[in-house]
């Protein structure tokens, strides 16, 4: 029992290419090697796609053979191993190694790799809520961890996939959408009691504090609180709404009106639309309104310290927001000297909070 306590035995799924260079691979072992330190024996695991880490970590789980699973990469491996471990015991251990790492940095997870690694040794699991998105032509629900998105932030989603895909035409054709989008008559529902009626073309749903590209969208949220956090924004046209989104993410600018912008908390929610609106789990697209969102309080073990809420006021939650953005994606896409392209700079700030893997793309094309 002893023996078993001192040193465990862990599934390592370590993403091939996160970061912002990209070479996360390149430290497989000097993973290995350091959890070994800390008396815990890795196998590895490459995860070349989602599915796959989703369905290792998975038969992992359920054979008896781990005590725990690691998830080491960005936002994406984690969700992905995330949702593996769903209904079972085995907890999560997080090794950042992505350009944002908004998970690890909600779950106050160190992005020091011994850091990170002690904290799995020794650190003690906590119970973490996982979010389930439904839309009216999809019948299964969709975990998150981070933010599902009604409207303007789909359509953003959309044209970051296609972005990040190599589908350049599809995402130039899409963007006349994103900027012409006003707002419908919608209603929503809060907990199951009588839906209330507004006017909106974007609805975030968020877990997490952090989302997208290191952006402070629900800096009030917790990951163990069982609710929500959603914002309402009501402007009537996409100008007024990145505005409010603005707002949001860097604390209060005189470029917005934060009246504009209900702040609910509910552990289920439920929306209906005049027209169809697109709905997305981070990045992807995963159907149209009518759509329906309910919490799973502590449905997820991880190992880490207490979940908390941002603390930074708004000029401190903008510095940090531009911070994460600039150091990020921009700094370790561009030479030293060379001119940085505007438009791809402000796609990272209004596009970046719900597609983070876009912007680094689109900068490494501009290099070439």
């Amino acid at each position: 029992m002893n023996d078993r306590r001192q040193r465990r035995r862990a599934l390592l799924v370590i993403n091939s290419k996160s970061g912002p260079n990209r070479d996360s691979l390149l430290r497989v072992h000097e993973l290995v090697g350091v959890l070994e330190e800390f008396q815990i024996r890795a196998d590895v695991r490459v995860k070349l796609g989602k599915k796959q880490a989703r369905e290792q970590t998975r038969a992992a789980a359920r054979s008896g053979n781990y005590d725990l699973v690691i998830a080491a990469g960005g936002d994406g491996t984690v969700e992905a191993v995330a949702r593996g471990l769903l209904e079972t015991e085995v907890p999560l251990g997080i090794i950042p190694l992505g350009t944002f790492n908004n998970v690890a940095t909600s779950l106050r997870i160190p992005t020091d790799v011994r850091k990170a690694c002690r904290l799995i040794a020794t650190g003690a699991t906590h119970p973490v809520d996982v979010g389930l998105a439904r839309t009216a032509d999809h019948k299964n629900e969709r975990p998150f961890l981070e933010i599902s998105t009604v409207g303007l932030g789909a359509i953003a989603g959309k044209i970051g996939q296609d972005i990040q895909k190599g589908r350049w035409a599809a995402a130039v054709a899409e963007v006349p959408t994103a900027v012409e989008i006003t707002s419908v008559p919608m209603r929503v529902r809060l907990d199951g009691r009588e839906a209330m009626s507004v006017r909106s073309l974007l609805v975030t749903v968020s877990i997490s504090p952090r989302s997208g590209a290191g952006l402070q969208l629900a800096p009030r949220a917790r990951m163990d609180d069982g609710l929500f956090d959603i914002n309402i924004f009501e402007g009537s046209d996409t100008q007024a709404v990145l505005g409010d989104v603005a707002s949001s993410a860097f604390g209060p600018l005189p470029l917005s009106a934060p009246a504009n912008v209900q702040q609910l908390r509910a552990a289920e929610l439920d929306i209906w639309t005049a027209e169809p609106l697109p709905v997305s789990v981070g990045p992807k697209l995963i159907g149209q309104t009518p759509a329906s969102f309910r919490i799973e309080h502590g449905a997820l073990s991880v190992i880490s310290d207490p979940p908390a809420t941002s603390t930074d006021g708004g000029a401190a939650r903008g510095f940090h927001t531009a911070l994460s953005v600039l150091g990020n994606q921009v700094v370790p896409q561009l030479g030293i000297g060379q001119r940085v392209p505007l438009v791809p700079m402000l796609g990272a700030l209004v596009f970046g909070w719900i597609s983070q893997p876009v912007v680094a793309q689109a900068l490494r094309r501009l290099r070439r």
